[in-house]
């Protein structure tokens, strides 16, 4: 009777991998380290000196073909921003050797006044053209460091207002972006309004007063300036008095017109409930001119909503 033949034993036998199924390991330290150090070898010899930016724009542009902006793109910008990885709080983190988890090429050492702010922002402007992907990360990441602004140094949340206003303006970022500031640890110590003035007040000055309410009301900010106060300074003069002081007398305009209309409406629905109800002429136009001097009505507007 014969025998079938024994099949061959797999034992010892390695299976060769292709290398699209092989998973790389997520290591943003090392990717951290690798911008780092081509951040680094972009800088003048003189530490002293500001970062050369023509160089880095030129690194960072030859650099994406080696290192993986797409998967590692947040951790790139939070290290041209703040200068390393955050660790929650806004403290960079360090754990690697002495020197090396941090750089000053960036926005936050580097960023000493507006006119360097935008140049910081060509450079950025100039990696989003090139890597596109990039915007919606930015977006996204600013989300992430704008809770952290009471772990940043009064400077460096002076620069990161001052970026992000010239990012509101050209439409780098969302509008929406701004309003993750509003949050109680920030607002109980005024650091949410000061970051907010900064920025609206660039804004300002790049692209004039009307940008200023358009922000507001795109981002959605306009319904939610109170919830930026403190809340023993949530009393609308002392709101009032702030922005003026501030040198943002437009948004003071903007909050009495949206008071005004809704007066208005109060009014209306006054006039309407006590005519049908037959109230007297004469107690109707007492209040009326009472409800007109409580919230300084002008007589043409108010004549012509009744």
């Amino acid at each position: 009777m014969s025998q079938k033949a024994e099949l061959p034993s797999l034992t010892g036998h390695r299976t060769k991998t292709r290398k699209r199924d092989e998973k790389k390991v997520y290591d943003p330290t090392g990717f951290r380290d690798s911008v780092i150090e081509g951040l680094e070898l972009s800088k003048d010899n003189n530490v002293e000196a500001p970062a050369d930016l023509d160089a880095i724009s030129k690194w960072l542009d030859s650099a994406g073909n080696k290192l993986d902006y797409r998967r590692y793109g947040e951790a790139l910008l939070e290290i041209l921003i703040a200068g390393g990885l955050l660790a929650p709080g806004g403290s960079i983190q360090q754990d690697g050797e002495k020197g090396t988890s941090s750089t000053q090429a960036c926005i936050f050492q580097d960023g000493i006044d507006l006119p360097r702010i935008k140049q910081w922002d060509s450079v950025i402007v100039k990696l989003m053209r090139r890597y596109k992907y990039l915007e919606k990360m930015l977006s996204e990441e600013m989300k992430k460091i704008l809770v952290y602004l009471r772990g940043f140094t009064e400077e460096h949340r002076t620069r990161l207002a001052q970026i992000t206003a010239v990012w509101c303006c050209s439409g780098l970022i969302l509008p929406n972006t701004i309003v993750v500031v509003i949050n109680e640890h920030q607002v109980k110590d005024s650091i949410a309004l000061d970051f907010m003035i900064d920025v609206l007040k660039v804004v300002k000055t790049e692209k004039g007063s009307q940008t200023v309410l358009n922000l507001l009301k795109k981002s959605g900010m306009d319904s939610m300036l109170t919830e930026l106060f403190p809340t023993n300074k949530r009393a609308t003069e002392s709101m009032k008095n702030h922005f003026i002081n501030a040198g943002l007398p437009e948004i003071v305009t903007y909050l009495s017109s949206i008071e005004n209309a809704g007066a208005k409406k109060e009014l209306q629905r006054y006039l309407r409930g006590h005519i049908a109800e037959g109230t007297s002429n004469k107690e109707i136009i007492a209040d009326l001119r009472e409800s007109v001097k409580k919230h300084g009505l002008a007589e043409p507007e108010t004549v012509t909503m009744i």
